[in-house]
């Protein structure tokens, strides 16, 4: 039983949130960050999912990864601000036949084989190298979810990809 590896060009990690952290891997480069979604003075709420459009259309991924949340620390106002982004996301990589996947924090927390009680900085400083910096906690989490998708999710099974051959009589 063997393994393959799906290559991908543009893989893309995402922690929603308004001030949502990315992180990119694009042909072996990282690129990290933040987008703040915060809507301006005048602006209607939806605004905010009008930039997120706009900075997924800007990195046009291959594949996405994002953390899903089912309680939040910050309480139930934070869990209703994440879902319209988990629409709208769902929505885009549908309209362009985009991969995406979810990972759940116990998920996370398994896959760094961390203490269940340490939070997102920490769990991240221990898996990533020690030369890695950010500046906000999105940003190590982005890092941290894009880490998860490709050592878990792009390698596939050879033997659930190809169907098994057909005996010839």
């Amino acid at each position: 039983m063997g393994t393959i590896v799906k290559k991908f060009n543009t893989v893309l990690g995402l922690d929603l949130a308004m001030r949502c952290g990315y992180a990119i891997e694009k042909n072996g480069l990282r690129e990290y960050g933040e987008w703040n979604l915060q809507p301006y003075r005048f602006e209607s709420g939806g605004m905010k999912y009008v930039r997120f459009v706009k900075c997924l259309s800007e990195v046009m991924p291959d594949v996405i990864f994002f953390k899903i949340v089912r309680f939040h620390k910050r309480g139930l106002p934070a869990m209703y601000n994440m879902n319209p982004f988990l629409a709208h996301l769902e929505s885009f990589c549908d309209e362009r036949n985009i991969e995406y996947e979810s990972v759940t924090f116990s998920q996370l927390k398994n896959f760094s084989q961390a203490h269940s009680k340490m939070d997102f900085v920490t769990l991240a400083n221990k898996q990533f190298k020690a030369g890695l910096t950010y500046n906000q906690e999105n940003q190590a989490v982005a890092l941290w979810i894009l880490e998860w998708g490709k050592q878990n999710r792009l390698v596939k099974n050879v033997e659930s990809i190809i169907p098994p051959k057909a005996e010839v009589s």
